[in-house]
């Protein structure tokens, strides 16, 4: 693993080449077509990098940032509708 361009926490399959950003790419393109705001989509992508990555990385604390996200996203104006 390279710390630069492929830290070993960002590997999701390291043996097929995906990374968490590929993963990240595909799932922000279906928050985009469902109209979802770009607020909305960055604080869905940070809390799953802190989910997929969290036992190779802070853990508990990756954990915690990702529930404050959740909780932005559940607060979100985006479901006001």
């Amino acid at each position: 693993h390279n710390v630069i361009s492929k830290p070993k926490h960002y590997m999701l399959f390291p043996e097929k080449n995906i990374e968490v950003r590929h993963l990240m790419q595909v799932l922000a393109d279906r928050l985009e077509s469902n109209a979802y705001s770009a607020m909305f989509i960055s604080d869905y992508i940070q809390m799953q990098q802190y989910l997929l990555r969290f036992d190779e990385k802070n853990g508990k604390e990756d954990l915690e940032k990702a529930q404050w996200y959740l909780e932005k996203l559940i607060e979100s104006k985006d479901f006001d509708a």
